[in-house]
C-alpha cells in the first residue's frame, strides 16, 4: 500500500456471491499479505476482490483439492 487506507479483500463465486471478507480494516503503508484457510471450499474459480482507498483490483482464484 503507498499510503494509510481502508483496505477490504473479499472472495467471490462466479455468480458474483461474497463468500468470505478476508480483510476489512484500516492499513497503514507497506507490503501485507494474507493467509486463507478454506477447507470447506469446494474446488472451483473463485475471484478475489482488493479495494484500497480509491483503488479495485479484481483477480481470478483457483481452489484445487
Amino acid at each position: 500500500l503507498p499510503a494509510a487506507t481502508h483496505v477490504t479483500l473479499k472472495v467471490i463465486n462466479v455468480l458474483g456471491q461474497e463468500l468470505i471478507t478476508l480483510v476489512d480494516r484500516f492499513e497503514q503503508a507497506g507490503y501485507k499479505s494474507v493467509v486463507w484457510n478454506a477447507p470447506d471450499i469446494p474446488t472451483a474459480i473463485y475471484f478475489y476482490r482488493l479495494q484500497a482507498g480509491s483503488f479495485t483490483r479484481t483477480h481470478k482464484l483457483v481452489v484445487v483439492r
